[in-house]
């Protein structure tokens, strides 16, 4: 015993108190306070973030879509100025819509034909990371 009490007073005397319940309940309090705060701070700063995301992304899409319309405009005055310049030149004009339509399907097959070959390379690279060998 006597010995246990020697380390007790070395430690009192070393400057070292042991803390009392109040204290360690305060300190507690504070700790948790400033951890509920952290926690408010991060899901405000995620919140915000979400909000400008959104935005970015609505106008992206909004961007991308007035595009689009802008292009199938151009299209579709292209189409009807090479349909009249035929039927202008004297070609028939059953004959230049089934060659201006025709144009149009050879088109688009080529753009989905290439789109599919791009979509493949693009998923191939993509997962090649999990090729077990």
């Amino acid at each position: 015993m006597e010995k246990n009490s020697h380390h007790h007073e070395n430690h009192t005397q070393a400057g070292e108190r042991s803390p009392s319940l109040t204290e360690l309940r305060r300190d507690g309090t504070v700790l948790i306070a400033a951890y509920k705060n952290l926690i408010k701070s991060h899901l405000k700063l995620m919140g915000n973030r979400l909000r400008v995301n959104l935005k970015t992304l609505f106008i992206s899409l909004a961007i991308i879509w007035f595009s689009l319309i802008l292009a199938t405009c151009v299209w579709v005055s292209l189409n009807v100025m090479l349909s009249y310049g035929l039927i202008q030149i004297g070609m028939h004009w059953l004959l230049s819509t089934v060659l201006v339509l025709s144009l149009n399907i050879v088109g688009i097959r080529y753009l989905l034909k290439t789109g599919v070959v791009l979509f493949n390379q693009s998923l191939s690279q993509l997962t090649s990371v999990f090729d077990i060998q």
